[in-house]
C-alpha cells in the first residue's frame, strides 16, 4: 500500500500545474466562503448562538476534512469509471485489498500538504484551545469520522455506474452538499429533521460535528454523524457485492 501511495504522490507532482491549478481553485473558493461568513457577521453579533470566531472555526475544520477526503474520492472516482470501462483487469490481479485499491490506486496524496499547513494554524484559530482531554480526543474522533463520511457519500453515489454503466457526476453532487458543512450544526436542521439528514447524508455533519464538541461539548450530531456513516458504509457494501455478482462489463 505504501508503493501505491508513492507512485500516486509521484504522478501527482509529474503533473505539477494540474495540482498547483487545483489547490489555487481550492483557496479562492475557501476565500469566497470565508468572505460569505465574514458578511454574514457584519448584520449579526452572533449566528444561532455561535460568534464569528466559532464560526471560523468550524469553516476552518471543514477545509480540512474536505481537503484529506479528497485525498481519497478521487481513486474511488477513478476506480469505478475503469470498473465501468473494463479496463481494470491488470489492477484486480496485484496482491490488494478491493478497498485499498479503491482507495489508494488513485489517491492524491498532494492534497493532504495543505492539510498539514492548515493544521500548524491550529492555535492561531482554536477560539478556545484550552478545554478538557475528553473533548480533545471527542473532536479528533469526529474529524476522522467527517472525513469517511465524505468518502462513503461519494462511493454509494459512485455505485450507481455499476447500475448504469454511465460514470455518475458524484464530485458534483459532493461538492455541492459539502458547502453545508462549513455552518455550524446548530444552524442546520433540528429534531427528526437533524437525525434524517445525518442518517441518509452525514457528510452535511462531516466538519460541524467535531465543532460541535470542541466550542461548545455537544456530541449529540457526532453521534448522528457516525451512525449515518455507519449506515451507508453497511449498505455500500450489500448493495456493491450484489450487483458485482451480476455485473457485466460493457460488450460482455
Amino acid at each position: 500500500m505504501l508503493v501505491l501511495v508513492e507512485k500516486a504522490f509521484a504522478r501527482q507532482i509529474h503533473y505539477l500545474a494540474n495540482y498547483v491549478s487545483y489547490i489555487s481553485i481550492q483557496i479562492v473558493t475557501q476565500i469566497l466562503t470565508l468572505f460569505y461568513l465574514y458578511t454574514v457577521f457584519t448584520y449579526t453579533d452572533t449566528l444561532n448562538g455561535w460568534t464569528r470566531e466559532q464560526a471560523i472555526f468550524v469553516f476552518y475544520i471543514a477545509t480540512m476534512v474536505t481537503l484529506t477526503a479528497e485525498c481519497f474520492i478521487c481513486s474511488i472516482h477513478q476506480y469505478y469509471q475503469r470498473l465501468v470501462r473494463g479496463l481494470l483487469d491488470p489492477v484486480l490481479i496485484m496482491p490488494l485489498g478491493r478497498r485499498a485499491l479503491q482507495l489508494l490506486r488513485w489517491s492524491e496524496p498532494g492534497f493532504l500538504v495543505p492539510v498539514v499547513v492548515l493544521l500548524c494554524c491550529w492555535p492561531l484559530i482554536d477560539p478556545q484551545p484550552h478545554r478538557p482531554l475528553e473533548a480533545w480526543i471527542g473532536g479528533l474522533a469526529a474529524l476522522v469520522v467527517g472525513v469517511v463520511s465524505i468518502i462513503v457519500v461519494f462511493a454509494v453515489i459512485s455505485l450507481t455506474a455499476l447500475v448504469t454503466q454511465r460514470v455518475a457526476p458524484a464530485d458534483f453532487m459532493v461538492s455541492e452538499l459539502s458547502r453545508m458543512v462549513f455552518l455550524p450544526s446548530s444552524v442546520m436542521p433540528s429534531g427528526v429533521w437533524q437525525i434524517a439528514l445525518g442518517i441518509g447524508l452525514p457528510l452535511l455533519f462531516s466538519a460541524n460535528a467535531a465543532g460541535a464538541i470542541l466550542i461548545t461539548g455537544e456530541y449529540r450530531v457526532a453521534v448522528i454523524l457516525t451512525v449515518g456513516t455507519a449506515v451507508l458504509a453497511v449498505s455500500h457494501h450489500i448493495i456493491e457485492s450484489r450487483v458485482m455478482r451480476t455485473f457485466s462489463f460493457p460488450g460482455g
